[in-house]
């Protein structure tokens, strides 16, 4: 059977997290039951984090499931649907045993359970995996094959750290040009004696070169990229960020990054999965998060925040997705991408004033570039470019845009946290105003020194002109210099105004000024002991009774702890603050301010890091390579956007 074939009997995409919920191995065709198999064992046993379990009545008591038993049994699986713990060995090579109640399931030697693991243990070491046992071959046999395997994955990581396609369009010996892979294995053949020999005494079944090894070692360094990124996580509670997008291949693509915050007190962004979504649906999306959430053993509860770029499918307030995550936990708490809201502000004033300002722009310089005009067109054109008006608006437009620019360049750091954003709203807010209080005089002087620089006529701004959309016969007129500061100066100021301040108001204003009084500005100038207090009875669940009881005390200590040293004076924003803990070791002294800290920079700003993987996904999946699988599409861009860590992992960690 080809492999086309099986994959359209079996997609590793969409294997079921929830032992209660699989297609049994033995209801799949013989000829994909080892890939099933395969798949599973990659992805390990389902062992959900929950914080609570579901409790069964037993007679007169109630038991629930223990997350304990996950460290003494490694093998256990959950089911979240059914409330059953189950064998994942079992469920791999003797399905029949799998429902088997926990004590004594392991039963002796010879019990159904320890063959089942013995089984599985033989086909985790079987030789058509990377991971081939090579203990009954001879040493030299050992080395030739090592040395194939690390050639392999040397192309192999090279490739997926510069975007590269793997395959070519024809791949036999006499091929021209094989495809990237084989090519550059070749050409280390060329160059390398002993891997040339190490090849060419291969057999034909061992070459580590065929698109199964391909995609096999490609998963390898997504599992080792992974684990770090998992390792960093550790139990700390996080933050999503979602967006979707069509890949090359017309393929609705949902990007999911996590945002955390380091033991060493940082903020980190890590692209999390690429999950291939039949539509866009908040209910779709919903599943697949939950699907990504399940595979890597993550659980909603653990959430903190959410953000999307604002699609209505996303960010719904009554059936999105970002209410169905809030119905199971409302302490993740949703932000809207500032760098959209920005950008939608920018639109709406460029909409109120396109009769006089931006068509008038856009229309000139597209004119411009069509170069079938006529001479006495591009003339007329000339003509309007060089009046005192287009002079007056693209001078504001710059002036504006520049201004909203800063802003924009800002949010699209990684480490910009909710209190700084906010900060640089008013501080955005409190520039426009200054500009239209005291900003005409010095705007017009620029605009009138650059107009007599270009020999552009400046009009007489005492002149009355009519009124624009009435008619003349109406006898309404104002003067010139009415028209350019009132009807387009202060009008383009005020509506900016007004937008940022109806879509840059937050939603959670509560929260964000309880959480800006932890800034260290001006020696923690706006700490207030009542707002942050109340935190701890808004985020209950992250602390006990006995911490909101003893979080004033501990408020208290601090700032006169910090204000205090000289270590915390020269901090400015909170991430610097949550490092400077974390190197004094304050975050061990000061327990639940800590918490606090890392709650306030768990929420989010901005989408720029999930759409920065976007940018990824186009040059990994071009016009030239667009028949990608799902999975490996996935290994890809987890490994090529996280290539920090990838470019540091050993081959030998990857392939042991």
């Amino acid at each position: 059977m080809s492999s086309d074939e099986d994959d359209d009997m079996f997609n590793p995409d969409e294997i079921e997290s929830d032992p209660a919920l699989r297609i049994q191995i033995e209801d799949y065709h013989s000829d994909v039951q080892d890939r099933v198999r395969r798949a599973y064992l990659l992805k390990g046993p389902t062992q959900p984090n929950l914080p609570h379990f579901e409790r069964t009545n037993f007679g007169s008591k109630t038991r629930a499931f223990s997350k304990t038993w996950y460290k003494k049994y490694d093998w256990i699986e959950y089911s979240k649907d059914r409330n059953v713990a189950f064998c994942f060995y079992c469920f791999l090579l003797d399905w029949k045993h799998a429902y088997k109640a926990l004590p004594g399931h392991v039963g002796g030697v010879g019990s159904a359970h320890n063959k089942a693991r013995l089984h599985c243990d033989d086909f985790r070491n079987q030789n058509q995996s990377v991971s081939t046992n090579l203990a009954r071959a001879t040493e030299e046999s050992k080395q030739l094959y090592k040395s194939r395997l690390h050639s392999s994955l040397g192309c192999a990581r090279y490739l997926i750290f510069q975007g590269l396609s793997f395959r070519g369009h024809d791949e036999s010996s006499t091929s021209l040009n094989k495809g990237n892979f084989l090519e550059m294995i070749d050409w280390h053949k060329i160059n390398d004696e002993k891997v040339r020999d190490a090849f060419d005494r291969a057999g034909r079944n061992c070459k580590m070169l065929s698109p199964e090894i391909q995609k096999d070692l490609s998963k390898c360094c997504t599992q080792e990229v992974t684990e770090v990124i998992m390792r960093e996580i550790g139990d700390r509670k996080f933050s999503v960020l979602i967006d979707e997008s069509r890949d090359i291949s017309v393929k609705e693509q949902m990007a999911v990054m996590l945002r955390y915050v380091s033991s060493k007190g940082k903020v980190v962004e890590r692209f999390l999965s690429l999950y291939h979504v039949k539509e866009t649906t908040s209910m779709t999306l919903k599943e697949a998060l939950d699907a990504i959430l399940d595979h890597y053993n993550f659980t909603i509860h653990r959430l903190r925040g959410q953000e999307y770029d604002g699609a209505s499918n996303m960010r719904g307030e009554f059936n999105g997705l970002q209410r169905k995550i809030l119905d199971e936990n409302p302490y993740a708490l949703y932000v809207h991408c500032f760098s959209h809201r920005l950008q939608l502000v920018v639109v709406s004033v460029a909409s109120c004033c396109s009769s006089f300002m931006i068509c008038l722009i856009i229309f000139v310089l597209r004119e411009v570039n069509d170069e079938r005009r006529g001479p006495s067109q591009a003339a007329g054109l000339i003509e309007l470019m060089e009046s005192f008006k287009f002079a007056f608006v693209l001078h504001l437009m710059i002036k504006l845009l520049a201004i909203t620019n800063e802003f924009s360049q800002v949010l699209q750091i990684k480490d910009i946290n909710i209190v700084n954003a906010i900060e640089l709203v008013h501080d955005l807010k409190a520039r426009l105003a200054s500009m239209r209080k005291g900003g005409w005089e010095g705007f017009f002087d620029e605009v009138q020194h650059f107009c007599q620089a270009k020999g552009i006529p400046v009009p007489n701004m005492e002149e009355r002109i009519p009124v624009r959309g009435r008619s003349r016969l109406d006898g309404m007129t104002y003067t010139n210099l009415h028209f350019y500061r009132v009807e387009i100066f202060y009008v383009a100021i005020d509506k900016i105004c007004t937008e940022m301040n109806h879509r840059l108001n937050e939603e959670f204003s509560e929260i964000i000024v309880s959480f800006s009084c932890l800034t260290p500005k001006n020696s923690f100038s706006m700490f207030d002991v009542d707002k942050l207090a109340s935190l701890a009875e808004i985020y209950r669940t992250d602390f006990s009774n006995d911490d909101r009881t003893t979080i004033r005390d501990q408020l208290e200590t601090y700032i006169l702890h910090v204000r205090r040293h000289a270590a915390f004076s020269s901090l400015t924003d909170l991430e610097s603050l949550a490092i400077k803990m974390v190197e004094t070791e304050n975050h061990l002294v000061f327990p639940l301010v800590y918490k606090l800290i890392e709650l306030a920079l768990l929420l989010l700003v901005s989408t720029a890091s999930v759409e920065r993987a976007f940018s990824a996904m186009k040059i990994i999946k071009s016009k030239l390579h667009s028949r990608m699988a799902n999975e490996w599409f996935n290994d890809l861009m987890i490994c090529y956007t996280e290539r920090e860590i990838f470019k540091q992992l050993d081959d030998d960690l990857i392939v042991k």
